[in-house]
């Protein structure tokens, strides 16, 4: 029997749109040479390595 609702179906959905970002925007950076695109898009991928660690041990 399935549940209705799973409580880390939030963080599961939050993790792949900030990864899939954070890949989006240090493609987009490396391809346009921009460092500040690099940066948030590094930042992008280390709060979603974060969230996956703590919250879906």
């Amino acid at each position: 029997m399935t549940q209705p609702w799973k409580p880390d179906r939030g963080i599961r959905h939050a993790v792949i749109a900030l990864g899939t970002c954070g890949v989006a925007l240090v493609a987009a950076g490396a391809v346009l040479d921009s460092l500040w695109l690099l940066g948030l898009g590094t930042w992008c991928l280390i709060i979603a390595i974060g969230m996956e660690l703590i919250y879906r041990p």
